[in-house]
């Protein structure tokens, strides 16, 4: 019997080397914990294709993304996505230019102008608490039973 395959959501930072692999990691995390059929990618507007992890990712303990490496938007065929989750609204109005539908294209953290890029290595921690506080959101808002992923 063939298993469905996993429905996408792309998960999309400047460089993909740091916000949006955390972003990712953060979803799937979520996603395996209350046994959903989706999967969460991630990728950058201005990725260079292969670039290790920043060396603070490494350092959030309850993700393992030592094995990503980035991915340029440009190389993606973003309709295979079932929703775009994006660091801030620069980003959001860059997908949407590149032809994502506005409806399909969530910026997080809108509230505060998004995530912003970490500069030291206090904001690295600051930012991947902030992200997991936005996908967690994003987790309770859509999935009632979200309860324990916390």
């Amino acid at each position: 019997m063939k298993t469905k395959e996993k429905d996408k959501i792309l998960c999309v930072s400047q460089a993909d080397i740091f916000r949006g692999p955390v972003m990712a990691g953060y979803f799937n995390q979520a996603f395996e914990s209350l046994k959903l059929n989706l999967v969460a990618e991630s990728a950058g507007l201005t990725a260079i294709n292969g670039l290790l992890i920043h060396d603070q990712a490494k350092k959030i303990s309850e993700l393992d993304l030592s094995g990503h490496r980035s991915r340029a938007i440009d190389l993606l065929d973003i309709k295979q996505y079932k929703t775009i989750y994006c660091t801030d609204e620069w980003v959001r109005n860059q997908l949407i230019d590149f032809g994502a539908k506005q409806e399909d294209v969530i910026a997080l953290n809108k509230e505060y102008k998004g995530i912003t890029i970490p500069t030291d290595d206090h904001s690295y921690g600051a930012c991947a608490e902030t992200i997991k506080a936005e996908v967690l959101e994003v987790i309770d808002y859509y999935f009632e039973n979200a309860v324990g992923v916390k």
